[in-house]
């Protein structure tokens, strides 16, 4: 399933260097081990979209600030949405990165990552996925609303999509 939803946490570090990060982690692939990163610190930035590619190592896809604008013992409050292939960070509820990748977001699983030598907490974990939902295009007609409501809403409802055409 593609992802559209949100997470929320607060993290603080407690001190700030070149190498601390504190990132939250989505669309793990447990095949290809490939992954998204997206919060605080990494690139000597402070705020970093990054891809995880086995055998090839970190991508950076967006970074933005200074990683000596982060504060020791601050929390920071992060806000992660997902909506398909677009990645925006909020920092404090502030828009830092607003990002489109190659291809969208798949799966619903979220996960914390860290880098360095210093102390990260992590509190105030929320994550809410939304439903996907599909949109049907197609004649109303007989053997048409046979196909939509016989074939393709019990396969949509089994794959949790909300499904829907024009005539709903």
């Amino acid at each position: 399933l593609v992802l559209h939803g949100e997470v929320e946490v607060a993290v603080s570090f407690s001190e700030t260097s070149v190498d601390a990060a504190a990132r939250v982690v989505v669309n793990y692939n447990a095949q290809t081990r490939e992954y998204l990163s997206i919060g605080l610190g990494g690139y000597q930035r402070a705020f970093v979209v990054s891809k995880f590619l086995p055998g090839e190592g970190w991508q950076a896809l967006a970074v933005e600030g200074s990683w000596r604008k982060l504060e020791p013992a601050k929390d920071y409050q992060l806000k992660l949405v997902v909506k398909g292939q677009k990645v925006v960070l909020f920092v404090d509820r502030i828009r830092v990165i607003d990002h489109l990748l190659d291809g969208p977001v798949i799966g619903s699983q979220t996960g914390l990552f860290v880098w360095g030598q210093q102390t990260v907490k992590f509190r105030d974990f929320r994550s809410s996925v939304k439903q996907p939902v599909g949109f049907v295009v197609m004649e109303f007609s007989g053997s048409y609303d046979a196909l939509y409501n016989d074939v393709l809403v019990p396969v949509a409802e089994n794959l949790n999509i909300s499904l829907h055409r024009a005539d709903d």
